[in-house]
């Protein structure tokens, strides 16, 4: 899937089209790209950095690894030990 972000990326010239680059040496090159595709890129890592995490979840779920875990949840809420999250986030 290409995200609009990613086609805009990809509609542009680049003068380095080397597949066998080092993380470093693509640093070097972006930060020399103007501020909107510096932020282009930051968009299309973002949404690939979401789906890995998304993956991840669906795999500890599917695996039963957090089912523990929502148990205790589940008891804790019907003992009434727990509070609403809006309440959590203003004590943080």
């Amino acid at each position: 899937m290409i995200w609009e972000s990613e086609r805009r990326v990809a509609e542009r010239s680049w003068e380095w089209e080397n597949e066998n680059m080092s993380a470093s040496e693509i640093m070097t090159l972006i930060r020399r790209e103007p501020r909107e595709v510096i932020l282009q890129i930051g968009e299309i890592l973002d949404e690939l950095r979401g789906d890995l995490v998304d993956k991840k979840f669906a795999v500890a779920v599917e695996s039963g690894r957090l089912d523990e875990l929502a148990t205790q949840a589940l008891r804790e809420h019907t003992a009434g030990i727990t509070i609403p999250l809006d309440e959590f986030l203003a004590q943080c």
